[in-house]
């Protein structure tokens, strides 16, 4: 039987990471600069909930585990940074350290959680040392995921630690991955990350990456699709890798229950219900952020926004003056604005790329949706 390559789910790596060339050819260039002895740039990745930005960190760390830098360390951090340089310096060591607290007296070990462990203890300046000695011998890759759960304080302490140790030995590489509520909090932060990182927009897929995220997995396995239903997959996807990935594994299902060869339009209407079921929960799991007074309004400023967006631009006062106009409308305070602007931003309704003024939608078939369902309730 034909093997299934696709992968539908969050933080997995798709069987090919499709529009993402760029990304690829920086994480080799990490590569050939630690093989080099030479500092190479961070990397900051950022784009709205579900473009792939936890893949490419898994892809990220594949690509330079592969290459075989001698004697490479990773560290991952996860909504779990320290907040101070001292504790994260203790995280970073090869052995099992923590910092030593004034109100200490005399040397020792604390017993750290459940795990049965004694780490013996070091002053703040000593984990310094101890970090740079490490970082010398062997180079450190620290990667963060789900950055906007992070704080202003935890950037400050991981970007002024790896400026402290970069500063020595040249050897500590940061990749960053968030949502762009992690840019607030690295701006926040007061270091100079953003101006000297490497920065990638994680967004939406061309419709010819699209193709390519089916196309070649289904090549690999003997398996072709046709034109047309290629054409209709593309489009229902919008350009998402999770939906991409949802309709691939469908497909191959159908196409597996025949024994075809070749995806074909009955496939399509085998696999369609199921994939409308699997994007309806990525819906509803969205809706869950919002309240129903607060969803209503969020259509209305849809409907606003879209007019906006028409003439090709939609800024942040753009779409302030839209919540507002639909406020008023509803009879709700104008004091509200700001929240929910920042809401509909945070949540990846709509999202600002790097470098850019113009808001763009990180979902539009969500939008969609939201439209629908407020009708529904209406």
């Amino acid at each position: 039987m034909v093997r299934n390559p696709f992968k539908p789910g969050f933080g997995l790596i798709p069987p090919y990471l499709a529009g993402r060339e760029e990304c690829h050819r920086e994480f080799k260039r990490v590569v050939e600069n630690l093989r080099e002895g030479s500092q190479p740039k961070s990397i900051l990745m950022v784009g709205p909930r579900g473009c792939g930005k936890t893949s490419l960190l898994g892809a990220c760390r594949r690509v330079i585990e592969s290459a075989g830098v001698k004697n490479l360390r990773m560290k991952r951090f996860s909504s779990d940074l320290p907040l101070s340089q001292e504790d994260l310096a203790a995280a970073l060591l090869k052995r099992a350290f923590r910092l030593r607290r004034p109100a200490e007296m005399k040397l020792g070990g604390e017993r750290l959680g459940v795990t049965a462990r004694w780490a013996p203890s070091m002053t703040a300046s000593h984990l310094f040392e101890e970090l740079i000695r490490d970082c010398r011998s062997a180079p450190l890759l620290i990667m963060v995921d789900e950055g906007s759960q992070e704080s202003a304080e935890s950037f400050s302490a991981l970007f002024n630690l790896s400026q402290k140790i970069n500063d020595e030995t040249g050897n500590i590489v940061l990749v960053l991955a968030g949502t762009p509520g992690t840019l607030d909090l690295i701006k926040a932060s007061g270091a100079t990350f953003y101006d000297r990182a490497e920065k990638f927009n994680i967004g939406l897929l061309s419709d010819d990456a699209s193709c390519e995220a089916i196309e070649k997995p289904l090549a690999e396995v003997g398996l072709s699709i046709d034109a047309d239903v290629l054409e209709e997959v593309v489009g229902d996807s919008q350009g998402f890798p999770y939906f991409l990935q949802v309709w691939g594994e469908k497909l191959v299902d159908e196409a597996r229950e025949t024994s075809a060869k070749k995806i074909a339009r009955s496939h399509l209407a085998q696999a369609s219900p199921r994939v409308a079921t699997a994007k309806n929960g990525i819906y509803e799991s969205r809706c869950e952020d919002w309240a129903d007074d607060d969803l209503r309004v969020l259509a209305g400023v849809l409907a606003v926004t879209q007019e906006k967006r028409s003439s090709g631009v939609l800024t942040k006062s753009g779409l302030q003056e839209a919540i507002e106009s639909v406020l008023e409308d509803c009879a709700r305070e104008q004091s509200e604005s700001a929240a929910l602007a920042q809401q509909i931003i945070h949540t990846g309704f709509l999202w600002k790329p790097m470098d850019d003024h113009n808001l763009i939608l990180g979902l539009p078939s969500f939008a969609g949706y939201i439209t629908e369902r407020a009708e529904s309730k209406a």
